[in-house]
């Protein structure tokens, strides 16, 4: 059945680029459609962007996020971030920040940048979590150790907000073990750079959390910047190979 359905997902995958067939979105969401119900993590994460954009298929949110959870619920990190992304932007009728802050969270703490970002915005406006500029400082310097301008940025802001004490503390090694923040933050700081070749591989993840904010929330912009991540198309796992995020086989 694995064989099976990483066979159907490289099919989906032609149709989709149109590699050695014309390129046909209708073929290619049916044949994710097949992988996906045998439970292949990147057919299911796929084909929920399929749903949420109306790629072949007729746009359904709720579809979308059933089939984010699914993948979710096996580790996808990108999947959580696209789900916090439907809550984030109402996908159950109005933004639920809280379960967006939930589930970018998990994603943030696989090394989604974009995550690690959105949390960091949601700490500094007390969105969906308490207020807390340490908190804030510590995901923006994340995001910004993978090369992200706009994180940067943001990092150097909060660090204003913070006392020297709570700064060196922030600068330390999370509970959770995921980075250590170095040094204090240095003024007009060069961002690390993605090479090209990464910049371009890309293709399906939801960016930045949402277009708009509650108008009652402070800062001095009103919005989250909305932005797009994407990872690109993968290949089918081969029989018996562990999938990262994408469907690559590692």
């Amino acid at each position: 059945m694995a064989g099976e359905a990483a066979a159907q997902f490289e099919i989906a995958l032609r149709f989709a680029d149109g590699r050695g067939v014309p390129a046909n979105e209708r073929q290619a969401a049916h044949w994710l459609e097949l992988a996906a119900k045998q439970g292949l993590v990147p057919a299911q994460f796929r084909l929920g962007g399929y749903y949420e954009k109306g790629i072949g298929v007729k746009k359904d949110l709720a579809a979308a996020r059933e089939l984010y959870l699914a993948a979710a619920a096996k580790g996808n990190g990108k999947a959580m971030h696209n789900l916090a992304v439907l809550y984030a932007e109402g996908v159950s009728g109005r933004a639920d920040y809280r379960t967006a802050a939930l589930w970018f969270r998990k994603a943030a703490d696989r090394g989604v940048t974009d995550s690690q970002y959105n949390l960091g915005v949601l700490y500094a406006r007390g969105t969906g979590t308490p207020l807390n500029y340490t908190e804030a400082y510590k995901w923006f310097a994340l995001a910004a150790k993978e090369g992200d301008v706009e994180a940067a940025r943001k990092r150097d802001e909060m660090a204003l907000q913070l006392d020297d004490d709570t700064l060196a503390a922030a600068d330390l090694e999370d509970d959770d073990g995921l980075a250590t923040i170095g040094g204090a933050v240095e003024r007009g700081h060069e961002p690390i750079r993605l090479p090209h070749a990464l910049e371009e591989h890309r293709d399906h993840v939801r960016g930045r959390v949402v277009d708009q904010v509650l108008e009652d929330v402070g800062g001095h912009d009103h919005r989250l910047v909305a932005r797009r991540d994407h990872p690109a198309p993968a290949e089918a796992p081969a029989i018996g190979q562990k999938a990262d995020d994408d469907g690559a086989a590692l």
